[in-house]
């Protein structure tokens, strides 16, 4: 009987409590990992971009895009974890250059002396590299970034530089 009871007692008590527990624990979203999907930007030791942390602290962030004429920049509000914020600007706005034909898997941020230096990644399976760009799709990507990073005083940012490799990307 001693048996039966603590098994009962397991059954009403202990098991709806344990489902709960794991339900809630299994239904909870990691925050702040980086997505495999999006590029991201390794550190490096020379680099002076923000160290990682856990905190779900966002901030509103100017982004610039281009227009569909790729003629002007359109400022873009959104908000993102206050954790490496520079990168996070980057990366979304790369988001919006992924096309079927071409896309940037990764990318390397260095800041040195004002500088912000962008080593990208192009897809190894991309049918379409860097070099074909249209200039309407330059000024989309480098200017897009560019203007993002340049418009933000407390970054700190004077010029921004895009390298491919050990190669300069000039456009």
């Amino acid at each position: 009987m001693k048996l039966s009871l603590s098994s009962d007692i397991f059954t009403v008590l202990l098991l709806p409590i344990l489902l709960i527990v794991v339900g809630a624990v299994s239904s909870c979203t990691p925050r702040n990992l980086p997505d495999p999907a999006k590029p991201t930007s390794p550190p490096s030791p020379n680099s002076s971009s923000q160290s990682l942390s856990n905190t779900d602290k966002t901030i509103q962030v100017t982004l610039y895009t281009s227009d569909a004429q790729c003629q002007d920049y359109i400022p873009q509000v959104v908000r993102l974890s206050a954790d490496q914020i520079i990168d996070q600007s980057i990366g979304k706005i790369l988001e919006q250059q992924t096309s079927a034909d071409f896309s940037i898997v990764s990318y390397r941020l260095d800041i040195s002396n004002k500088i912000a230096t962008i080593d990208l990644r192009v897809a190894p399976d991309s049918s379409r590299q860097i070099a074909s760009l249209s200039s309407c799709e330059q000024f989309a990507l480098f200017g897009s970034i560019r203007k993002t990073l340049t418009s933000k005083p407390e970054w700190n940012i004077k010029d921004v530089r895009f390298t491919q490799g050990d190669k300069e990307i000039i456009f």
